[in-house]
């Protein structure tokens, strides 16, 4: 049985809630380990606040980023079927869809199609550049190497995006698919764990009754925008980053 995904329980638990949405996203309940819930609040909450607190400034993204390898740790060892990367920069950019509804970015291959599907587009891009093959070469093996990660991989990775909160502070949020607004712009599909998050109506809408899913409608020309508004990727020292979470086919 699938899992409506949580809101956090306080103005600086987006990190874990976040994560944990992530496993109650691909899995179902009956799936989810202890130990591994236990992993993503033992690596949380790791900033002191102004006032001394610990934890009372959230979770870092360096300790985020140590849950890629605790993730990948579980799915090698055959102990949790998970596995996860980072990607940052131009990587995580939603972008707009190619022709005929292409995956034309990393994080769109990644979403649609797994980890597997970013690593097949990866070698063809070298190709695109002349490198071990002409165009015509690259886009058959392209076209190729997607098909083949459509058939290989489970759909449904999701993604921990670092974005702007309303409070300008750093947030995260779950990226679980792409759409388009009312008005036809490209848009990215996410479930903000901060309940109270506002909506402006016109870059970021509100979804609702989709509790399992997702709960904003984002704009990508504000979440690629760079700017320091709220549902913009973060592009600071650590640059953009988005995480990408799948399920692997076996343990």
């Amino acid at each position: 049985m699938k899992n409506e995904l949580v809101y956090q329980s306080t103005d600086y638990t987006c990190a874990p809630a976040t994560m944990v949405n992530a496993l109650r996203y691909l899995f179902d309940r009956n799936e989810i380990r202890p130990d591994v819930l236990w992993s993503i609040f033992r690596a949380s909450l790791d900033m002191y606040g102004s006032d001394g607190s610990f934890g009372g400034d959230g979770t870092s993204p360096d300790a985020m980023l140590s849950l890629v390898s605790t993730f990948n740790m579980y799915g090698e060892s055959g102990q949790f079927p998970i596995r996860a990367r980072l990607l940052r920069g131009e990587d995580t950019l939603a972008g707009e869809p190619g022709e005929s509804g292409g995956l034309d970015t990393p994080l769109r291959r990644a979403i649609e199609l797994g980890l597997d599907g970013i690593d097949a587009n990866w070698t063809t891009r070298a190709q695109r550049n002349g490198e071990n093959a002409s165009d015509a070469d690259a886009q058959r093996t392209s076209i190729q190497h997607i098909d083949e990660a459509a058939h290989n991989v489970s759909p449904g990775a999701v993604g921990v995006a670092r974005v702007w909160s309303n409070r300008m502070n750093g947030h995260y949020v779950l990226v679980t698919g792409f759409g388009a607004l009312p008005d036809g712009a490209a848009a990215v599909r996410v479930f903000d764990p901060y309940k109270d998050s506002k909506v402006d109506g016109v870059q970021v809408q509100r979804i609702e009754h989709e509790p399992a899913q997702a709960n904003r409608l984002i704009a990508v020309s504000l979440f690629d925008s760079g700017e320091r508004v709220p549902y913009a990727l973060v592009n600071d020292r650590y640059e953009r980053r988005v995480i990408v979470i799948e399920r692997r086919e076996s343990a």
